[in-house]
C-alpha cells in the first residue's frame, strides 16, 4: 500500500487537492493507496510521531505554525524515503526544496494534469525504493546488491568503481563504469548522468550546480567539463521540475 499524506490550510484548496489525487488513485488500480489530509503540519507531525507512515506528501508551504518546509525536513529524517511535493503560491523557496530532495514543485495556480504528473514521478520513485536494486560484485567476488535510491554518485579510481552511499562506499570490482552507466540509463531514464570522465552522478541527490562543480547532498564536489555549467544546470532542472503549463483551480 502507498500511503500519501496532503496537509493544506486552505479548506478549498485541500478539497480540490484531494479530489485530484483521489481521481489519480482510482485511475491506478495496480497500487493500493491510502490517503490522508491536514490543515496543519502541526497535526500532521503530531500523527508523525503516533506513528503515522507516509510515502508522499504533498505540502503548501504557507502553513500556520511551522512553514510547510520546515515540516518537510521533519518528514525526511523520521521518512527516509518519503516523496516530498511542495504546492504553493510562490517560487521564492525553489532552492530550499531542492535542498530538501522535493519530487516537484508547483506553483498555484496549477493543473489536475500537472499535479497528476507530479504523481507520476513521485510513484515512479517509490517504485524504484521499493524493486530497482543494482547488483554489485565486491573484491571477494560477492554479490552486493543496492536500491537506485541509496547511490549518491559513483566514480572511478584506478582500476575499481567506488560507488558512493548515505551508509559508506562499496568498490565495484568488475563491471566498468560505462556499463554501471548503461544499466542505470535503462532503469531509470534521466535520473542518472555522466558530467565528467568518471563520475556517475544521481541528479535526485544534487544539492545545487555552480560553475565549480556539482555539489552533492553530502557536500561533495563532482567537476565539470570546462564550458558544461549552463547545460547541466538546465539538465538538472528540467529533470526535478518539469515545465510548468500555468492554469488550473487553485488560487
Amino acid at each position: 500500500m502507498l500511503r500519501i499524506v496532503i496537509c493544506e490550510d486552505d479548506a478549498k484548496d485541500l478539497a480540490y487537492i484531494k479530489q485530484i489525487v483521489d481521481a489519480y488513485c482510482a485511475a491506478h488500480v495496480e497500487h493500493s493507496f491510502r490517503v490522508e489530509g491536514f490543515a496543519n503540519s502541526s497535526q500532521m507531525l503530531d500523527a508523525l510521531e503516533q506513528g503515522a507512515v507516509w510515502d508522499i506528501a504533498l505540502l503548501d508551504i504557507y502553513l500556520p505554525g511551522i512553514l510547510g518546509t520546515d515540516a518537510a525536513g521533519e518528514l525526511s529524517q523520521r521518512l527516509k524515503q518519503v516523496e516530498l511535493i511542495f504546492l504553493t503560491n510562490s517560487q521564492d523557496f525553489a532552492v530550499e526544496a531542492f535542498a530538501l530532495g522535493a519530487v516537484h514543485y508547483l506553483v498555484k495556480p496549477f493543473t489536475a494534469q500537472q499535479l497528476a504528473e507530479a504523481l507520476d514521478r513521485a510513484l515512479a520513485n517509490c517504485a524504484e525504493a521499493n524493486g530497482q536494486r543494482l547488483v554489485l560484485h565486491l573484491g571477494n567476488g560477492a554479490p552486493c546488491i543496492v536500491r537506485l535510491g541509496e547511490i549518491e554518485y559513483i566514480e572511478s579510481i584506478e582500476r575499481c568503481r567506488v560507488v558512493h552511499t548515505a551508509a559508506g562506499e562499496l568498490t565495484e570490482q568488475r563491471q566498468s563504469l560505462s556499463a554501471l552507466y548503461e544499466q542505470l540509463c535503462k532503469m531509470s531514464p534521466g535520473q542518472f548522468i555522466a558530467p565528467y570522465r568518471g563520475y556517475v552522478v544521481n541528479q535526485n541527490e544534487i544539492r545545487t550546480i555552480t560553475t565549480q562543480g556539482i555539489v552533492m547532498r553530502s557536500g561533495a564536489v563532482i567537476p565539470l567539463k570546462e564550458g558544461d555549467f549552463r547545460r547541466t544546470r538546465e539538465a538538472f532542472f528540467a529533470w526535478l521540475f518539469p515545465e510548468n503549463k500555468r492554469g488550473g483551480e487553485v488560487e
